[in-house]
């Protein structure tokens, strides 16, 4: 995955999951008030950091598929073809350089 790609799906993913460490900070406040007991914070905590992951998940590919859509509609060749491009035209040049 691109260093691009992957910062956007890091940026969105602000919107979709909560990290860790912010998690906590919301379940100790509503523990310190008596809101919640330590065990369903610590479940709550681990089911959040779960579900975050997951929506990481769904994000990525549903980022990487509507990616995927882009580059075939805007009709940009792969790396492979590229690739293959390069290497006619190397042949080619050979072939020239040598009549």
């Amino acid at each position: 995955m691109s260093d691009l790609f992957q910062r956007i799906v890091d940026l969105t993913l602000g919107v979709v999951g909560v990290s860790k460490d912010k998690a906590e900070a919301i379940v100790e406040e509503l523990v310190k008030r008596g809101e919640m007991t330590r065990d369903a914070g610590d479940r709550a905590v681990d089911h959040l950091v779960e579900r975050g992951q997951e929506a990481r998940g769904e994000l990525s590919a549903m980022i990487e598929a509507q990616f995927e859509k882009l580059v075939e509609r805007m009709q940009l060749a792969t790396k492979a073809e590229l690739e293959a491009l390069r290497a006619r035209v190397a042949e080619l040049e050979s072939r020239g350089s040598a009549s």
